[in-house]
């Protein structure tokens, strides 16, 4: 049997290659937690569920349209803060970039399986922002994606449009490798730190809750970007194709690039703040 020094590092080095692989652009995004726009605050909320935080970003510019930035597996606010920091991009828009439920501020260590419930958390936590009656887009990354589309199924007439960005959205190709399922047990957790340990309990969790929200895609009639990595090995580039299969009356727009891979947020900023624009516009 493997003893714990060796089972600690091995176990890691599998979930950190699985979940995190070639994340250095992600790594270099957030390495400080300031951010140095003055228009950004971060913020923490009380509930009765659970603590959800974040940053927001107000606008100069008065009557501007909102964002919602939702994060990947693993990942907080700060995986954003780039799209932060560029006034030329972030003036024009009030911003949230939440931390999702088990991440950060979020009740770190607590992962919500539930996407139905993370979305009315995230939708609780804009509207504490905004106002109830606020209208607005989201921007979801990987994890984030699946939980941008429950944004929009379950508060149709608040959310405007989505960018999905090489979301995790069909559950027939999500797959879950036997050391996903060993470092689940309560035997192994408490070796692994509690940002993997939330995105691995999720991932585990999530096929069900894609099942579920299958059944409603083709109700959806907001307008969505969804740009997907050809080369992407953590996120099938065939979530794409089901997107198009299911979302028969959204207004979809696919744009699909060969050569790209997973860290779409980093690596094609240009292309996303460009879509982010197209989006509001429509």
């Amino acid at each position: 049997m493997m003893k714990p020094a060796t089972l600690r590092p091995t176990l890691l080095a599998l979930m950190l290659g699985y979940l995190t692989a070639s994340a250095a652009p992600y790594a270099a995004a957030r390495a400080a937690s300031e951010v140095s726009n003055p228009n950004c605050q971060p913020f923490a909320l009380s509930a009765a569920e659970r603590p959800m935080g974040g940053i927001a970003c107000h606008s100069p510019q008065g009557d501007a349209p909102n964002l919602l930035f939702l994060h990947g597996a693993p990942g907080d606010w700060k995986a954003w803060k780039k799209y932060l920091e560029d006034r030329a991009f972030a003036d024009r828009y009030n911003i949230i970039a939440l931390d999702r439920p088990g991440y950060g501020q979020s009740g770190r260590g607590e992962p919500e399986y539930s996407l139905s419930t993370q979305a009315a958390l995230a939708h609780r936590t804009v509207t504490s922002q905004w106002g109830e009656a606020a209208s607005y887009y989201v921007i979801g990354h990987s994890f984030g994606g699946p939980v941008a589309v429950q944004l929009a199924l379950d508060y149709p007439a608040q959310v405007k449009g989505l960018l999905l960005l090489a979301a995790s959205l069909d559950p027939d190709l999500e797959s879950t490798e036997w050391y996903q399922r060993l470092a689940a047990s309560r035997w192994i957790r408490w070796l692994i730190p509690a940002p993997i340990d939330v995105c691995n309990r999720e991932i585990i969790a999530l096929p069900p809750h894609l099942v579920a929200q299958r059944a409603r895609l083709g109700a959806m009639t907001q307008p969505v970007i969804f740009i997907q990595g050809g080369k992407d090995g953590l996120v099938p580039p065939g979530n794409a194709d089901y997107a198009a299969r299911h979302m028969t009356n959204a207004q979809l727009e696919l744009e699909r690039l060969p050569d790209q891979n997973h860290y779409l947020p980093w690596l094609e900023y240009d292309r996303v703040t460009a879509a982010v624009d197209r989006l509001t516009r429509r």
